[in-house]
């Protein structure tokens, strides 16, 4: 669904206040107001764009454009960018003005940040329709990626779309980039699998430890050194330290071990008796834990201990973790 249908059921109200943190929505919003107008003729006419933050911005020039008739009884609509940049007495201005605003054109005020203790914010709220473009997490996420696509004429399969949450982050802008990547790599395809974001996906540095370390360690669960070591090399691409990775290889093998012993136990007991304040991680697990063999397991715990050793002594980082990481998958 396009972001002006969830508020806007019918036809453009004459205010839109549009305000959040997220950039990305804002761009939405904005791009979607543009789409509208540029359907009909007379575009140019009945579409204005003004920036707060422009050196040239004169606020007697936005009032005066509110009173401009809207052309070839089509819908015009007027963009007010960095609303929040203005004081208080241009705030309440506009919002003194817009009752001269006519049903025929839509007054679209965006805004990074409103301050809701204001009376100019107050009688702003009051005449408008409010879209809030804050931050999406969760399904509400992976509802939004999917539509993204959708509308770009693609399909992406939800485990992709959360690999790819796991490795740029929630913020939008890096999302819709790396979406524009995925599309021109997949091409006539048209689909969009947990393959191709594996290959083309870029773990964002500040969310490494989030997001692509878990991916190493999922990978090592089911055995696949091949995806682990190149989940590493991105890792170690990023600048981060082969003494901060090694403490969740360590972590894996304990969950491991873990889930092999468990001897009559739940998985919330096992996961409480080790020291694991959620049993998500061990549950997760378990089905694989079968294919390790638990004396060589064991065994992994002295590995874990020399590469430690290595590490403190200057080995180089990377030999170190990707053959501690080849021995875990061969037990």
């Amino acid at each position: 669904m396009r972001l002006l249908e969830r508020y806007v059921k019918n036809e453009l109200p004459r205010v839109l206040l549009i305000h959040g943190s997220e950039k990305q929505l804002q761009l939405q919003v904005f791009q979607e107001l543009r789409d509208l107008v540029y359907q009909q003729p007379n575009a140019d006419w009945n579409w204005s764009v003004w920036d707060c933050g422009d050196e040239q911005f004169e606020i007697s020039n936005v009032l005066s454009d509110f009173g401009r008739v809207a052309w070839g009884g089509m819908k015009r609509v007027i963009i007010v960018r960095n609303t929040h940049l203005l004081p208080n007495p241009s705030l309440e201005l506009i919002a003194d003005s817009l009752n001269r605003v006519t049903d025929a054109t839509c007054v679209a005020l965006f805004f990074d940040n409103i301050d809701r203790r204001l009376n100019s914010t107050k009688v702003l709220l009051r005449l408008s329709v409010e879209i809030p473009c804050q931050e999406i997490k969760g399904e509400g996420l992976i509802r939004w990626i999917t539509d993204w696509c959708l509308h770009h004429d693609v399909k992406i399969k939800r485990e992709a779309v959360e690999l790819l949450i796991k490795k740029v982050g929630t913020n939008l802008g890096f999302i819709t980039s790396e979406l524009d990547k995925l599309i021109n790599y997949v091409g006539d395809s048209k689909t969009i699998t947990v393959d191709d974001v594996e290959a083309i996906a870029s773990p964002v540095p500040g969310l490494v430890e989030d997001g692509e370390i878990f991916l190493l360690t999922d990978a090592l669960a089911v055995k696949d050194a091949q995806k682990a070591l190149a989940h590493l090399k991105r890792l170690i691409d990023v600048g981060e330290s082969p003494l901060r990775i090694l403490p969740l290889i360590d972590r894996e093998l304990r969950l491991l071990v873990a889930a092999k012993t468990m001897n009559g136990m739940t998985v919330e007991q096992t996961a409480k008796l080790m020291g694991e304040s959620k049993h998500y991680s061990l549950g997760k697990i378990v089905r694989y834990a079968k294919d390790f063999d638990l004396e060589k397991l064991f065994e992994r715990f002295y590995d874990v201990i020399e590469a430690d050793r290595e590490l403190k002594l200057g080995s180089d980082g990377e030999v170190v973790l990707e053959k501690l990481i080849v021995r875990i998958c061969e037990s």
